[in-house]
């Protein structure tokens, strides 16, 4: 492949190096250019454009994309059509992703061109996360490189998905004098959920005198309940293979396979079984919802892992979870996410209308309402949860507005710094409850109820939505309003200047879920006079 200046008439048939925001239309890099768009280009007065040119041998990205995906066919994950050179990969339900370290090394090796990207060894994924990203990062690439690839993946694979399983669990807790049951009662609570969450199901409770007889008599009636795991939570932590808890565990017709992990916090783990019953001593952390050594454990365990000490010591790499772990729980499994979905809607009204002369936009009449009262109204019809108002220029005058109308004003000082500071401030003022937000802009009075929440449904039948950015597009320009999944916030909260949240889909390309509309009012907002002219006087 080279790159070529061409003019846009001697480019048909050419791909495109670098896209083209132009009045009549984007056209993005990578495209094939047409007659269309050479037509676009002419009235733009473009006279040359930057082409990618193949070479002999070639390959097209998203062709090279589509046949590494199919060698990386693994059963569970499912896999996106190529686009720009990348294919994605999702968990088809909640499981761990496996591969082995060298053999991607070596396939990210092969060639600069080919990249594969995945989520952390042992990553546990909960249904329609992300777990790994293929990527041709040039335009084309060489079939010999492309060749060398698929023979890698088609003699050693690329990764496996181990799904979990549900397991019928039993939970025994040892008392030392003076433990309250309120500790119990916790710990019980916290245990079920983190089981729940496995989907493993927690058949019944023991609790017993820290003493080995006593351990013994629960594991055994754990047994006869068809328990296939049985967790003990001592009423102090287990110091040594000879303590309470294993010595139980060995009375009662059990062993001990291993004492200790290479994980921090929960150290402290032993491993036994019981004929086929899996026996773990729990470390005192995992009465702690927090990510700990017994969640790795749990997850190994319920996908099928054999836990022996190699793989046991494989828990070393990114053991360290005391401030941030390296193998988190997906946002989806972890309690202190929301359940319940809860979407905000932000207009922004702070700006200046400085194209607009004297004229404060937000005010002139659209269909004999003003513009901001009209949108503020097709928002408070839709299915959001609720709607606030970002004011900064001309506030008091925008305010009066909309007084009567159920909503949250929100004042931006800092509104001549550019819509970031709008986005700021919007997001600072957020309630906890909020799981995503919609941000609108206020001289768009085209957008209506339906098409809100036609977005908002499209958003919220994402299972982990929370992670992603779903937006409008017509005829594949994107426009307005746009959904922002609550794992963005802290992003769009560090904006700065003009550029608003439009800056991140660069730096998400895959968290973007586009909508596809029929009605050109996600592009129509109101920056000159003509404009509004046109919309007041259609």
């Amino acid at each position: 492949m080279w790159l070529e200046q061409r003019s846009p008439a001697d480019a048909i048939g050419q791909l495109i190096a670098h896209g083209q925001n132009l009045e009549n239309g984007k056209i993005r890099k990578g495209t094939i250019i047409s007659e269309e768009d050479v037509s676009k280009l002419q009235i733009a007065n473009i006279k040359k454009i930057t082409c990618a040119i193949p070479e002999a041998g070639d390959v097209n990205e998203n062709i090279a994309a589509s046949r590494l995906a199919s060698a990386l066919d693994t059963s569970g994950i499912r896999k996106d059509s190529a686009a720009t050179g990348r294919v994605n990969f999702y968990a088809k339900k909640t499981g761990l992703i496996r591969y082995d370290f060298d053999l991607i090394r070596k396939f990210n090796s092969i060639d600069e061109a080919i990249t594969l990207a995945l989520v952390p060894h042992n990553q546990l994924l909960a249904k329609n996360n992300m777990a790994a990203t293929l990527k041709i990062i040039p335009f084309f690439v060489k079939e010999q490189a492309l060749k060398h690839a698929e023979d890698l993946l088609s003699e050693f694979g690329g990764f496996d998905f181990f799904p979990l399983s549900s397991r019928k669990v039993w939970l025994i807790q040892t008392r030392l004098t003076g433990q309250k049951d309120r500790l119990f009662d916790a710990t019980k609570k916290v245990t079920e959920a983190r089981l729940n969450q496995l989907g493993a199901e927690l058949i019944g409770e023991t609790r017993t005198d820290h003493d080995i007889k006593e351990v013994a008599n629960a594991i055994n009636q754990a047994k006869l309940n068809a328990a296939e795991i049985i967790l003990i939570c001592g009423g102090t932590a287990i110091i040594d293979r000879n303590d309470i808890i294993p010595e139980g565990i060995k009375i009662s017709g059990g062993n001990i396979d291993h004492f200790g992990l290479p994980v921090d916090p929960g150290n402290l783990l032993l491993l036994g079984h019981h004929g086929n019953t899996r026996i773990i001593g729990m470390p005192g952390c995992s009465r702690s919802p927090k990510l700990n050594g017994l969640d790795w454990v749990l997850h190994l365990e319920m996908a099928g892992i054999t836990l022996d000490k190699n793989e046991l010591a494989e828990l070393a790499s990114g053991g360290l979870l005391m401030e941030i772990a390296s193998r988190p729980l997906p946002r989806k499994l972890v309690t202190k996410w929301h359940d319940k979905q809860n979407i905000a809607g932000i207009i922004l009204a702070a700006g200046e209308s400085r194209r607009m002369g004297n004229i404060n936009k937000l005010l002139q009449e659209i269909d004999g309402v003003p513009m901001i009262r009209k949108i503020t109204e097709a928002m408070l019809a839709s299915s959001l949860n609720s709607v606030s108002l970002v004011l900064g220029y001309d506030a008091e005058t925008v305010a009066n507005t909309v007084k009567d109308l159920p909503i949250k004003f929100i004042f931006n000082p800092d509104y001549c710094q550019g819509q970031s500071q709008s986005i700021r401030h919007a997001i600072e003022s957020l309630n906890k409850e909020v799981t995503d937000v919609l941000i609108s802009l206020g001289d768009m009075p085209l957008i209506g109820t339906e098409l809100i929440n036609q977005l908002i449904d499209k958003h919220v039948e994402l299972q982990n939505s929370k992670n992603h950015i779903t937006l409008p597009e017509y005829k594949g320009r994107r426009g307005n309003p746009v959904i922002w999944g609550e794992a963005f916030f802290e992003e769009l909260r560090s904006l700065s200047g003009d550029v608003g949240g439009r800056a991140l889909f660069e730096a998400h390309p895959a968290a973007v879920n586009p909508f596809a509309v029929n009605e050109d009012s996600i592009l129509k907002d109101v920056d000159t006079v003509e404009m509004l002219n046109i919309l007041a006087n259609p």
